[in-house]
């Protein structure tokens, strides 16, 4: 197990990387080749798929940052990392928990988890759907047995 503080430090820092090459340089240092990235809102596969929902963040909340809301707790490979997001020196807007996988001293799986999830919910990073498109508009909405 590499050194879980450094990591989650590295980890959390890629996050609040605004300078799209030095997110990129983060990812591929931090990432496995095959790495994958997934929480209620999206999944990804890969680095380059990871630094795009890095960069969405980025966009989607501007002006906050990502920090750690409690001590990493860590086992064979696997660490549990709580982080919140806030603006600098101000109180969390969403606070998460991440679950770390690692292979060789690098990140190979991470599971998110996020309370509260922000609204709107969107499907994917590529397509934003409001939840109370979802739920207003039959035509949309995704659930077995919906009327169209």
């Amino acid at each position: 197990m590499p050194d879980i503080d450094e990591l989650a430090r590295r980890y959390l820092a890629s996050w609040n990387e605004s300078d799209p090459a030095v997110r990129r340089a983060l990812v591929d240092a931090l990432w496995t080749d095959d790495a994958r990235y997934a929480d209620p809102i999206v999944s990804a596969e890969g680095r380059p798929a990871i630094e795009d929902v890095m960069a969405t963040a980025q966009r989607r909340f501007p002006g906050l940052v990502y920090r750690l809301a409690a001590k990493v707790d860590a086992h064979h490979h696997a660490a549990r990392l709580t982080w919140e997001l806030a603006p600098p020196g101000g109180p969390a807007v969403i606070i998460g928990l991440a679950v770390l996988i690692t292979e060789r001293d690098r990140l190979h799986r991470v599971y998110g988890f996020l309370d509260p999830v922000p609204v709107p919910f969107p499907v994917s990073v590529s397509t934003a759907v409001p939840a109370t498109a979802l739920a207003t508009d039959p035509h949309r909405n995704p659930s077995p047995g919906a009327e169209r």
